[in-house]
């Protein structure tokens, strides 16, 4: 099964990011199925080999699907654990692996 990639970037009004200068941003990388061969862009080769990922290619038909959060731990980002998630994917899921403001590698480190 072709697995979809994207990655989105939401902002919480409720609460300030650690600097104190805006809201808290709130940053996730998603691995879903997608249709065989899906449309989009072929995922960049990361630290492990992507596999079949296709950038913003469409879900699915046949959902809905169960959802697995997947935390990438301190330091890093979802990305790290990519090749996990694209077996999951692959397996029916969602994978949402969500970027911890303050603490991965897409931002400044904040202890």
């Amino acid at each position: 099964m072709t697995v979809g990639y994207r990655r989105g970037l939401e902002q919480d009004d409720t609460r300030r990011n650690w600097a104190d200068d805006a809201p808290r941003p709130v940053a996730w990388s998603a691995w879903y199925p997608c249709a065989q061969g899906g449309t989009g862009q072929p995922l960049a080769r990361q630290i492990f080999e992507p596999g079949d990922v296709r950038v913003d290619a469409p879900l699915a038909g046949g959902g809905p699907f169960p959802v697995v959060l997947m935390s990438h731990g301190t330091g890093g980002a979802p990305e790290g654990t990519g090749w996990l998630a694209r077996e999951i994917a692959r397996a029916g899921y969602v994978v949402i692996g969500p970027h911890h403001h303050g603490n991965t590698t897409s931002e400044s480190y904040r202890p």
